[in-house]
């Protein structure tokens, strides 16, 4: 899909839409919203490029995104995948990986009285300007919360937490393994607890099907 630009008051859904490889010479190489809400469900932003924003850019406005997968997306000045400006944002069941920015956050870049929120998320192989700062960053006005359920790894495929027989991905026989360790863990903790709350139930079974989609 090309890129698009939102300024409506209404709001805009965009469902199971793959945005792949588009260009913006400033903000939002993938999708540009101002003043407005937007919503995400599903679908797969990939190789997209700006300044600010590689995947995503938003100013004033209200973001959603549930299940969205952000890979591979550069934003060379501030947020490889996404680019909070005055905006307010909750993301659940997102895959942010490999996503690049040399001046700011890999990941998701916040400022200027943003608020971002995030649960049951991958971040990984992101890179920022320096390592702290590889999968999110806040200025001094902005928040980010952990809802819980976020998995933060520096390499996808060895580091990957949800590829627990370790062969390089995530499929049906770590699912195994995960229902293997359902319930409460020992007190050595259990490999498949991702969100380490000492129980490997749903928020975990959760984080292991987004990864292995």
């Amino acid at each position: 899909f090309r890129r698009v630009l939102f300024r409506s008051p209404s709001g805009s859904v965009i469902e199971n839409t793959t945005f792949r490889e588009n260009y913006a010479l400033l903000a939002g190489g993938a999708i540009a919203a101002g003043q407005t809400g937007l919503t995400l469900a599903g679908g797969t932003l990939t190789g997209n490029t700006a300044q600010y924003g590689g995947g995503v850019w938003t100013l004033d406005t209200t973001l959603t995104a549930t299940g969205t997968s952000f890979v591979e997306n550069v934003g060379y000045l501030r947020g490889g995948a996404i680019k909070c400006l005055g905006s307010t944002a909750t993301l659940s069941n997102l895959d942010v990986r490999n996503n690049r920015s040399s001046q700011g956050a890999g990941g998701v870049q916040a400022i200027a009285r943003s608020t971002v929120s995030a649960a049951n998320s991958i971040f990984c192989d992101n890179q920022g300007r320096f390592p702290e700062v590889n999968h999110y960053e806040t200025d001094g006005s902005s928040t980010w919360t952990d809802l819980g359920g976020n998995t933060e790894a520096d390499n996808c495929l060895g580091g990957c937490p949800t590829d627990l027989n370790g062969d390089a991905q995530t499929d049906g026989a770590d699912l195994g393994i995960l229902f293997v360790q359902w319930g409460p863990c020992p007190p050595e903790g259990c490999a498949a607890d991702f969100n380490q709350d000492g129980t490997v139930d749903g928020a975990d079974l959760r984080s292991e099907e987004h990864t292995s989609e």
